[in-house]
């Protein structure tokens, strides 16, 4: 502990860049932590529940809900101004509109955050449902199913989204696309020989379950020889969206 401080201490002085303490704070996480002190030149860190970085908000017990509060709340007020400032009766327009400034609030850095409860879930697809529900009405169109709004405006659902999202990162790590080393978080499963890029899920618990290097690799062993295999993140993509993977996980 002393020597992480110490550390960083040196770090400042030798960059000639001060650090706040009352700028920084500590989290906690696990049932059993002593929840040390940590100091910076002296001053003690303050502890936290909660904190932001690079606009994902982490918390003591890595549930991420305070991060769906937040974007789910953002991206109504997105919609809400849509509705009021677009005058027009083209679906089209509404939904390129709903891709361009609201559901970049949604998706962005789910790799990271993606929910595991079903609240949270639901609570991130409400948004969509809405926003659908309302462009319809807008544009005179009848009332219809999810489904049926979902098919009308060539949209798929933020849940099925989000397991394309970590898919293709997934993809990125194993062919080394990304500053990632994937020996460092995946292990290659010793049963299937003749397929080197079969994976192996790590000795998780019910509380890291939803861990992106745990919850991705049932799936990823799911797709075909011919999908894992694609030459290019373009290809990979294309193949994953016509496999019926995705659209038969829970």
């Amino acid at each position: 502990m002393h020597a992480a401080n110490n550390g960083l201490e040196k770090w400042s002085e030798d960059w000639l860049i001060a650090i706040a303490a009352e700028k920084c704070a500590a989290l906690y996480h696990g049932k059993h932590n002593i929840q040390a002190q940590y100091h910076i030149n002296g001053k003690a860190i303050p502890s936290t529940e909660s904190f932001r970085d690079l606009g994902v908000i982490v918390d003591s017990k890595l549930s991420f809900s305070q991060q769906v509060s937040k974007v789910v709340q953002i991206a109504y007020f997105k919609a809400y101004q849509l509705f009021k400032v677009l005058k027009t009766r083209k679906l089209s327009t509404f939904i390129l509109a709903y891709k361009i400034y609201v559901r970049p609030h949604l998706e962005y850095a789910t790799e990271a955050w993606s929910p595991k409860k079903k609240s949270d879930i639901l609570r991130l697809e409400r948004v969509q449902r809405y926003f659908t529900r309302k462009a319809l009405k807008k544009c005179g169109l009848p009332e219809m199913t999810y489904a049926n709004r979902l098919k009308t405006c060539v949209i798929e659902s933020l849940e099925y989204r989000r397991k394309v999202t970590d898919l293709i990162m997934l993809y990125k790590i194993v062919n080394k696309k990304v500053s990632l080393e994937p020996q460092k978080y995946l292990v290659r499963s010793s049963r299937n020989r003749f397929n080197r890029f079969q994976l192996q899920k790590r000795v998780h618990t019910s509380r890291t379950e939803n861990n992106f290097f745990i919850r991705t690799v049932n799936v990823w062993n799911q797709l075909s020889e011919e999908v894992i295999h694609a030459p290019s993140v373009g290809s990979f993509i294309k193949q994953l969206k016509q496999s019926n993977v995705l659209n038969s996980q829970p």
